[in-house]
């Protein structure tokens, strides 16, 4: 088994290793990717991966190895541990019976959130333990037969069978993803055109880019449910090519891409496409005016025509008006008429309208012989468009390279750059369908008059535009979702179509004003469609978008797709917050919408830039001072697909290249910066619970991982801050932290001492690194924190920040639980009575005390040289039910903000350090959290 550079390869395969904790699993993966083995190895913390490359059958699979946490309190693992994944090693110790015994719990889970095509294979470890065998190699054999997977044993240790094993799966993999075909009677109701493209996007998942190279193009025409999609597609081009042969390309066109509409359902549903809201707007949009199109096509009976025809003698008029008099009513032509001369006579002395679909297609041959220079025009039309298309090709490629040239694998550039190549390979599809038409169209108009070798002609080069519509559609099918890819496709080939049809054949659009007017709302439903867009701004997804839009995450399955769509409101929002008096805004840039491949150093998305310039000059023309925060939970979802996102070091670089670009472009204005809001939030409820985004929980020790390399990258972005930009942007930077006030629930020594362990694990965890370098001792010596280097806790103590911004709402009661450390926390005190009156959010209760309590304790711990509240407010009681004429009488809320900010005079009195006060929030968000 050879190997290859493991950033140059055919195929990417995921592959998970699955089972117990203590099977091997972790030495299966290292004795694998780098011939190592650990005899004192750890319980993996929530997920890492390794990869290597390999050859199978000529051709280069990169295996992307996840080892998966086998705990019992990771056992809730969900989908997103499996989301790609086309193989899995399900591994049991054969010293253990208990872990064989857990491998059908562990098959249901596998089953229940990995594709039903994924290859997974039993594997027994550690067989160099023969003499303490507890599960028999004819058991596991005989479940493997009855569960229909392959078996093999191995030993991490000796390196026994551990070759032959990942070679094995990955070789299985291989044959399925190149050979696999589809079942046609399971799929006997996907067929024609546009299903052929869906068929055609299921393949190009697990094939290279379409590149006209000799193994490329094999692994193509062995892919069976690409063919099977070309053939729907090849059957669709067949019967328009039927089509041209009697009607006008302005017809046919526009009435072939009513497809569509199918199209749509199948990615949805088949291809299980999730589609933002504004793209299935913007794909309806446009399908509509698709869909009006081919309805005002139809050629009219009693159109006179405008546009230049052929010279037709006097008595070859005569001779049509006296066929037209003697054929009956929508009948044919008498023997031997000439097709190229069935002008209609009649319609011009106002009399004799035919009706039918033959008559209508005789009539729309009136054009049926365009002059010369119109099939000049049509030839530099093209070339003009062949021009447009190699220029924009250039420059894509030019920018592809700028965002791919910083040593990152090109698998893993994704965002805004592959989302506009997707959409240009289906513009250009588009416009090659619609001169492939006309090529067509040309040579059966032609044929009578000019000689009938002018329809191969013709079909030679509509075959030739046609397989170059269909290289570009397939390039453009293998990152872009197939509603967009296919969408622009349809709408282009429309325009190339009509106009050619229009300029270069004479035919022309029809008469009547219900028919223009028809067709002109098709068109506008077209254009809006395609500038309605897909992804606003060139903003790529987040986990909370990927989190959000899972079912029975939200309550009431929400998502944060519009919110208060302050994307598009923003200069009215500024506006009224100008009218209130408003003066400071603290607001969040989204990651993704700066780059969207995520990647450091990776290329800028310019709308985004344009977009928060757009941002800042409405807020200075108001009068508010911005306040930004670099990171708000939504980190871009390609990172967490590639790495894992807070849970690998590759975290820290690219959250430090991404505030780069921040300071570079925003410093100048910009004085005020936070690197994260609440990183508790994102660490233990997102990457320890499972609760929040990305919704893995990968426990205690996963939380503290996601929290040590998030602290690690806010401690580089100071020292660039101050390396680099302080000296001229003298701007201040710190980070948002967010803690409830503990208060114990008696005076005894015991709970007064609880309360003071809950703060240092709560607000301690991460203020203590950033103040003091490290963590504190009793979280070190309660909770999994990995440890500072000597140079980490040094880099803590060089870039401390420029304030403490705390985010506070509530407080709750602690009492001891008799252990060292130990303690219980919640609402109510002893008697059953709560801690303050209540609000909506199920945590939330109004304890005005609290925040001076806190603020003190702030001041006396941390002693910094400035301190702001970021966040303070609460959700009223019932408000979600109430009209906006009941909500405005907010005695709650009022009674709120008068006890907490009198509570923060008397904090300022006391001695605390405190200049700025932001409460939550200007306007009404989406809470992920709000019962």
């Amino acid at each position: 088994m050879s190997h290859k550079p493991d950033d140059d390869y055919d195929y990417l395969f995921k592959v998970v290793l699955i089972g117990d904790s203590g099977v091997g699993k972790s030495n299966l993966l290292s004795r694998f990717t780098r011939n190592e083995f650990c005899l004192e190895s750890k319980s993996t913390i929530g997920v890492e991966f390794a990869t290597r490359s390999i050859q199978v059958d000529g051709k280069t699979i990169k295996a992307q190895i996840w080892d998966t946490a086998g705990q019992e309190r990771y056992r809730a693992i969900t989908s997103a541990y499996y989301r790609g994944a086309v193989g899995a090693l399900l591994v049991y110790d054969i010293t253990k019976s208990v872990s064989f015994e857990n491998v059908e719990r562990w098959l249901k889970e596998l089953r229940d959130h990995a594709d039903s095509n994924i290859v997974i294979m039993l594997v027994g470890n550690k067989s160099d333990l023969r003499h303490l065998r507890s599960v028999q190699t004819d058991d596991a054999q005989g479940y493997c037969e009855k569960e229909g997977l392959s078996f093999i044993e191995t030993s991490a240790l000796e390196s026994t069978n551990v070759e032959k094993a990942f070679q094995q799966i990955l070789t299985e993999i291989y044959h399925i993803v190149s050979k696999k075909v589809i079942d046609a009677d399971d799929k006997g109701a996907k067929v024609g055109n546009n299903v052929g493209k869906a068929l055609q996007k299921q393949a190009t998942r697990h094939l290279p880019r379409l590149a006209l190279q000799r193994q490329v193009v094999l692994q193509y025409v062995t892919s069976g449910t690409w063919l099977l999609g070309m053939g729907a597609d090849l059957g669709g081009a067949i019967l328009m090519i039927a089509a041209f042969a009697r009607a006008p390309v302005s017809v046919v066109q526009p009435v072939s891409s009513v497809g569509l509409v199918f199209l749509m359902a199948f990615s949805h549903f088949y291809l299980k496409e999730r589609l933002q809201p504004r793209e299935w707007a913007a794909a309806a949009t446009a399908g509509v005016g698709v869909l009006l199109l081919g309805a005002s096509s139809e050629p009219e009976a009693a159109a006179t025509p405008t546009t230049p025809v052929a010279a037709h003698s006097a008595a070859a008029q005569q001779q049509h008006q006296r066929q037209q008099q003697q054929q009956p009513l929508g009948g044919a032509p008498p023997a031997g008429s000439n097709p190229a001369h069935l002008a209609s006579a009649s319609d011009t002395a106002g009399g004799g309208a035919s009706s039918g679909l033959r008559d209508d297609v005789a009539h729309a041959a009136l054009h049926a012989a365009p002059a010369p220079w119109r099939v000049m025009l049509g030839f530099l039309l093209l070339l003009a468009v062949l021009g447009l298309e190699v220029w924009w090709r250039q420059r894509r490629q030019q920018r592809k390279r700028r965002g791919t040239g910083h040593g990152h694998s090109h698998a893993h550039v994704r965002g805004s750059e592959e989302a506009a190549d997707a959409a240009a390979c289906g513009l250009e599809a588009g416009a090659c369908f619609g001169f492939s038409a006309a090529a067509c169209r040309t040579g059966f108009q032609l044929a009578p008059t000019m000689g009938w070798l002018l329809v191969p002609a013709g079909l030679a080069a509509s075959v030739g535009l046609t397989s170059s519509g269909f290289i570009l559609q397939t390039c453009g099918l293998k990152h872009g979702k197939a509603v967009v890819v296919c969408t622009l496709a349809a709408a282009s080939s429309m325009v190339s179509g009509v106009l050619v049809g229009l300029l270069a054949l004479g035919e022309q659009l029809p008469r009547s004003s219900g028919g223009r007017l028809l067709r002109l709302a098709s068109w506008v439903l077209i254009l809006l469609g395609i500038e309605g867009g897909w992804d606003a701004g060139g903003r790529t997804p987040s986990i909370w978008d990927t989190f959000s839009h899972q079912p029975g995450v939200i309550v009431d399955n929400a998502t944060a797709d519009v919110a208060c769509d302050h994307y598009h409101k923003y200069k009215e929002d500024f506006k009224l917050m100008a009218d209130m008096g408003i003066k400071h805004y603290r607001f969040s840039i989204s990651w993704n919408r700066i780059l969207p491949s995520g990647i450091s150093g990776s290329a800028v998305n310019p709308e985004g830039l344009a977009f928060y310039d757009s941002l800042l000059d409405a807020m200075a023309d108001n009068g508010i001072v911005p306040y930004a925060t670099m990171f708000h939970w939504d980190l871009p979802q390609v990172l967490q697909d590639q790495y894992g996102g807070l849970m690998s070091a590759e975290f820290i670089k690219d959250f430090v290249g991404y505030a780069s670009v921040l300071f570079r472009h925003f410093g100048w204005r910009v004085k005020n910066w936070m690197t994260f809001n609440e990183p508790w939030c994102s660490c233990a409820l997102g990457y320890g619970k499972g609760d929040f985004a990305p919704g893995i929980p990968y426990g205690d020790e996963g939380q503290y991982k996601a929290g040590h390399n998030l602290l690690l990258a806010h401690a580089k972005v100071v020292e660039l801050y101050n390396s680099q930009f302080r000296a001229t942007q003298r701007g201040r930077i710190g980070i948002v932290l967010n803690a409830t006030w503990h208060e114990p629930l008696t005076d005894s020594l015991e709970d007064k001492a609880a309360a003071s362990v809950a703060l240092h694990q709560d607000l301690g965890w991460f203020a203590h690194p950033v103040y003091f370098g490290d963590y504190p001792d009793v979280v070190k010596k309660t909770k999994p924190v990995p440890s500072f280097t000597p140079e980490q806790r040094a880099l803590f103590l060089a870039n401390q920040p420029d304030f403490f911004a705390l985010n506070f709402y509530t407080a709750d009661y602690v009492r001891s639980d008799g252990t060292e450390h130990g303690y219980h926390q919640g609402p109510e005190d002893k008697h059953g009575k709560p801690i303050g009156p209540k609000g909506q959010s199920s945590w939330l209760y109004s304890t005005p005390w609290a925040i001076r309590k806190m603020l003190v304790y702030v001041q006396d711990t941390y002693k910094p040289a400035d301190v702001w509240v970021t966040e303070n407010g609460a959700s009223a009681p019932g408000e979600a039910g109430k009209t906006v004429a009941e909500a405005v009488k907010d005695s709650f809320r009022v009674g709120y903000y008068q006890g907490y900010m009198d509570n923060v005079c008397k904090a300022v009195a006391d001695g605390v350090k405190l200049s700025t006060y932001f409460a939550w929030s200007a306007m009404d968000n989406f809470e992920a959290d709000f019962n």
